[in-house]
């Protein structure tokens, strides 16, 4: 009795405002769930079916949430069974009770719901059943109609187990069509809506799940089991299915009946088409019309004319082909959103006086204005999901009308609009860039901030993706953006800050210098003013860049701006604007790397000591703010202009890392019934949700704070040890320890892949080491190179991820790439073997996972199939490439030798890859053009005879084959240059065609389109340097040489094929002027000129070439002196600076 009385004032008392009552209740309940669960259990059913609502009672529901499914895995001895039916029948007359507020039967539908997922497949509690079923009768009570459809939803996993839908389904599914039904209350049938919702998301939850399954099964019984598990699962999606046309019943109900019931149903819609939106084809060109006349209608809240736009816009991403068959869906989808975007208020000072987190955002808006922000958001996600197909037909137009209106909030629109699609769209806007330039000027000098801020967000996002505006246009943009940077409004401030940065890191350093005092005088003024933090870190970010940009042209202003960037950094931590503070650590540590030792190191204690200290004293501080990766970096940047007293500094800062690296995060597992909202997660924990077989989900909760300070120490080391190169090998045998029990860490991918970059970083500090004349060091890091093989082959044949995989890989290519370029011996026969056996095995993963792919987009319909997951295909084309280029490293390394070991244990893998996707078959085009350049005369007749065909159908302007068009070209130039007699007169006339098309396509210019252009570029430089005969029988050599002359230098190649196209001008220029008594390539030649004098100033051009380009120089000046300076006189000041250099040197 004492304790039965204990317990009814516990829920009370739970609730007490005196901490000492309350403490002393919970200490009770705790005390009595664990000696007394029946006891508890019967309490808690018993406060439960008191009338009304109360606090109490709201609680008691919690409780019960949380303590009450756990007491039914208990024995029967702690838990009885008349208890069980006892609580159980409590629970449904609580239920069926229509007193209750609407907030207690929500925790009461969904306890309910989770235990009747539980027992649902044992059948251990048909009184659910025959409660759900007499609920949904006509004649029940709306509320507790309400609430079984409910419970139906937090049933899902049970209910969509393919073996209980089989016995169920149908029923189940009657019972939730019939809640959509125009007689039924609103909130029944919006509970119905959400229980459809609800199963049709578990249901494709579970089907991909079967999917990821089948991408890398444990064996064939797995296999068969996911595969069968997918399509059983795609069968009950498409039952559920056949309730949509009543759904979209009960959503025009709701629309007419108005409230928030509208917008709930337009939400659950989303969430259908986001999860099943296959199940719209039918009627997608009705929905689409009738979400966008929602998205307009002047009679709606603006709540749900953005619910209505969420709606087809997740399926424009979900379902971009199906979509794109709609008669008209880009243009509707533009002019939607445009209308919408125009929508923002007339008061500009709310917006003024905010402090956005980052100058480039616009989306911190006031009520007003959520509207304009969804639609400028919505407008990027559509564009993208679309891959710009038929955007700019339908844009350009309306941005003409736009620019022209009255209204300061069309032309707002007309800029945030060019600012979100000139990404995706970069080709088709490419030929209006001009008109776009001048729209974006004038809007620069509009009298409303806001027009004067989308301007220079605009400008900004246009620098990121035309190379024309950093290579030809800069002397109009760069004043644009200093005058932004004057402006009065601190929000055009920060966006003109914004934008200089990403125009300077796409010029030049020749080309920015004659800017480079006045931007750096701006920024240093903006700082000196005391801006708030977000005008504050848009200057430092942008000064970041500049010193990056700039080098050692700013060792001049080092003087100036340290200071002042090291008193900023202090202040910054002082006022806990740790953004801020991440921002002026990245410019410190450029501006010291760009000054160089000269500049720096009379300054570095005073630099370097402080934050050491800072990282030593206010660790958890640091971590809590994640400004320990931030700090790391700067301090990694500052240990090259130190020099070797860094070391000194880098082992007290060892220790922590490697602690920091071997953190435990907190894991926890337990099994939930459902997923919570969004935004419902607790901070620090990141949370992962996995199918649980039919009961719920198991929930993976990591400590997410513990986990990236775990991350940062690994991440950390690896930058250190590319900074500190030889000077890192004193430290090689602690960090290569710790690296190695890391990876096979489960909780976390990049925990392993940074883990691998360590030991090869490890390998290459020993190299360095050696070459820096350290005695032994060759021998250590053959000796280290053995020791870590095993664990890596282990972690490679564990490994399900593709990064991680990519990571551990790279390890090897490294290794290799060492011993030909430092010329170590770093691998026996035996351990070169090893590793051909592990790319085998890498490509078999490989094989299974792209089959599995196909064995799904088979069973597709045509025109349905999702868009695939760009994420997942961009890491498996880092994989394919890291394959292919360790095959080349073999290649390069063993020649002719190790060719029939390739064709035996790797080429039949890349023989199937050219019948595969894009991907696939550029990787493939990759490995054969290697073969014939570096296998050997006998391999270079054999593949080449086997690759003529698919380049000829690669090197092709096929809009989404970027990949495939370079690939296919890089393997032109090699068979251009060793394919003999096999490449024709006549098809080397063909394939310099091609090349030009692709050099001359309008969208050749796009960064997107760099690695396509730049591998055309080199292509057509073989062929003019090997087959120049050739193109001069065919009369094309003359008019392709300016059109080859106008890619070069290569800007964003990798070093060796910069250099290959640079040897091809060379070797060009070498025979037009042999033999000859004037200059060779005649009106060419200022433009070779203009390539050599701006690869004269690059460190990457290499001592070699700047030999031979000096030669040929200093020869044309000795024997034609006056030519020579004719030709260059209409170059830009910088080229002539980098052609004095050269002959000077």
């Amino acid at each position: 009795n004492r304790l039965y009385t204990a317990m009814s004032f516990d829920f009370a008392a739970l609730l007490s405002p005196d901490n000492a009552v309350r403490k002393s209740a919970e200490s009770q309940f705790e005390q009595c769930r664990q000696a007394q669960p029946q006891l508890v259990a019967t309490q808690l059913v018993a406060a439960l079916s008191q009338p009304g609502g109360s606090p109490t009672s709201e609680l008691c529901a919690v409780l019960a949430r949380r303590y009450l499914p756990p007491l039914f895995a208990l024995a029967e001895i702690h838990f009885s069974l008349e208890a069980r039916e006892h609580v159980k029948a409590g629970l449904l007359a609580c239920l069926g009770s229509a007193s209750h507020p609407p907030s207690l039967r929500r925790k009461l539908c969904s306890l309910v719901g989770r235990l009747g997922a539980e027992f649902h497949a044992a059948g251990s509690w048909p009184q659910l059943s025959a409660f759900i079923a007499a609920a949904c009768a006509d004649g029940a009570a709306p509320e507790v109609h309400e609430s079984a459809l409910s419970v139906l939803s937090h049933m899902a996993p049970a209910l969509v187990e393919p073996a209980a839908w089989a016995a169920c389904g149908q029923s189940v599914q009657a019972t939730l069509v019939d809640g959509l039904g125009a007689a039924r209350a609103p909130a029944v049938r919006q509970a119905a809506l959400a229980s459809l919702a609800a199963l049709l998301r578990t249901s494709a939850a579970a089907e991909q799940e079967a999917e990821r399954e089948l991408r890398s099964p444990a064996d064939d019984k797995a296999r068969k089991a996911a595969k069968a598990s997918r399509k059983a699962q795609k069968a009950i999606g498409q039952s559920l299915g056949e309730g949509l046309p009543a759904m979209l019943g009960a959503l025009e109900g709701a629309l007419q009946a108005g409230g928030t019931d509208a917008t709930a149903a337009l939400e659950s819609l989303a969430e259908v088409a986001e999860n099943q939106p296959r199940l719209f084809r039918p009627v997608l060109p009705q929905v689409v019309e009738g979400m966008a006349s929602l998205a307009v209608s002047a009679q709606l809240p603006a709540t749900q004319r953005i619910a209505a736009l969420e709606v087809v816009v997740t399926l424009a991403e979900t379902q971009p082909k199906l979509c794109l068959k709609v008669e008209g869906f880009a243009a509707r989808m533009v002019s939607t959103l445009l209308s919408r975007m125009v929508t923002l208020g007339e008061d500009c000072g709310e917006w003024d006086e905010a402090e956005p987190p980052d100058g480039m955002a616009d989306d911190d808006c006031a009520e007003d204005d959520l509207e304009a922000g969804y639609a400028a958001e919505a407008l990027d996600r559509v564009v993208s999901a679309l891959e710009g197909a038929g955007v700019a037909e339908a844009l350009l137009p309306q941005l003409e009308a736009l620019a022209n209106g009255a209204a300061w909030q069309q032309r707002h629109a007309a800029l945030v609009a060019v600012g979100m699609v000139c990404e995706t769209c970069a080709a088709s806007l490419l030929p209006h860039l001009a008109p776009l330039l001048s729209l974006v000027a004038s809007g620069a000098s509009a009298p409303e901030p806001r027009v004067r801020w989308a301007a220079c967000f605009a400008l900004g996002l246009l620098s990121d993706e035309f190379e024309q505006l950093s290579a030809q246009h800069h002397a109009t943009a760069l004043p644009l953006l200093l005058r932004g940077i004057g402006d009065a409004s601190r929000r055009v401030q920060a966006a003109s800050a914004l934008g200089v940065s990403n125009l300077a890191s796409q010029m030049e350093r020749e080309a920015l210098e004659p800017y480079a005092q006045q931007l750096l005088a701006a920024l240093h003024g903006l700082l000196a003013a005391s801006p708030p933090h977000y005008v504050a870190f848009a200057a430092a970010s942008t000064l970041s860049q500049l010193f990056d940009t700039l080098g050692d042209g700013v060792a001049p202003v080092y003087a100036t701006f340290m200071p002042m960037l090291r008193s900023y950094f202090e202040g910054a931590i002082g006022a806990k604007a740790h953004r801020l503070a991440a921002a002026l650590l990245s410019a410190i540590g450029s501006l010291a790397a760009a000054a160089g030792e000269e500049a720096f190191q009379p300054d570095a204690e005073a630099t370097v000591a402080p934050l050491v200290e800072l990282l030593l004293r206010q660790r958890p501080m640091l971590c809590e703010s994640s400004l320990l990766e931030p700090l790391h970096a700067c301090l990694a940047r500052l240990a090259a202009p130190m020099g070797a007293p860094f070391g000194r500094y880098f082992a007290v800062v060892l220790p922590t890392l490697l602690e920091a690296a071997g953190v435990e995060p907190e894991v926890q597992t337990d099994v939930v019934e459902e997923q919570p909202a969004d935004g419902e997660e607790e901070e620090h924990i990141d949370t992962h949700y996995v199918p649980n077989k039919g009961c719920g989900f198991l929930r993976v909760r990591v400590n997410s704070a513990q986990m990236e300070e775990k991350l940062m120490g690994v991440s950390a080391l690896h930058e250190y040890a590319d900074a500190l190169g030889a000077g890192f090998a004193p430290f090689v045998p602690a960090c290569v320890e710790a690296a190695s029990s890391l990876l096979g860490y489960k909780f976390h991918p990049r925990v392993r892949t940074s883990s691998a970059f360590v030991m090869g970083d490890a390998v290459k500090a020993l190299v360095a080491a050696a070459k820096a004349g350290e005695q032994g060091g060759e021998a250590s890091a053959a000796s280290l190179v053995g020791s870590v093989l095993k664990p890596l082959s282990e972690a490679v044949h564990r490994e399900k991820e593709l990064e991680p995989l990519d990571g551990m890989l790279s390890v090897l290519l490294d290794v290799l790439r060492l011993q030909r370029l430092e010329g170590c011996a770093l691998l026996s026969p035996p351990q070169l073997n090893g590793l051909v056996a592990l790319l085998k095995h890498a490509l078999h993963l490989d094989a299974r996972r792209t089959a599995a792919r196909a064995d799904a987009a088979a069973e597709e319909e045509e025109g349905e199939g999702a868009a695939p997951d760009e994420e997942e295909l961009d890491e498996e084309w880092e994989l394919l490439l890291t394959a292919v280029h360790t095959m080349r490293e073999l290649l390069r390394l063993h020649g002719a030798a190790i060719v029939p070991t390739l064709e035996a244990q790797l080429l039949p893998a890349v023989g199937q890859w050219l019948a595969a996707d894009e991907n696939h078959q550029a990787a493939a085009l990759y490995a054969l053009a290697d073969l014939v350049e570096f296998g050997g005369q006998d391999a270079a007749k054999r593949y080449t005879q086997l690759a003529l065909p698919h380049i000829h159908a690669a090197v092709a302007l096929e809009d989404g084959k970027q990949k495939r068009t370079a690939a296919a070209a890089h393997a032109l130039g090699a068979v251009g240059k060793h394919g003999g007699k096999l490449l024709s007169r006549a098809a080397t006339a063909d394939a310099a065609a091609r090349l030009a098309a692709v050099l001359q396509a309008p969208d050749a210019r796009c960064a997107a389109m760099a690695e396509r252009t730049e591998a055309a570029a080199l292509a057509l430089g073989k062929l003019l340097s090997h087959r120049h005969a050739h193109l001069e029988a065919a009369g094309t050599a003359a008019p392709l040489t300016p059109l080859w002359l106008s890619h070069l230098p290569l800007k964003n190649a990798d070093e060796e094929d910069a250099q290959a196209a640079l040897r091809c001008l060379c070797e060009v220029l070498e025979r037009a002027g042999a033999g000859k008594s004037d200059l060779p390539l005649g009106a060419d030649l200022p433009l070779a000129l203009g390539v050599l004098g701006a690869a004269a100033a690059k460190e990457a051009t290499g001592a070699e070439l700047a030999s031979q380009m000096q030669r040929l120089l200093l020869g044309w000046q000795a024997a034609h002196p006056a030519a020579l300076q004719a030709s260059a006189a209409a170059l830009p000041p910088p080229v002539q600076q980098g052609l004095a250099r050269l002959v000077a040197a």
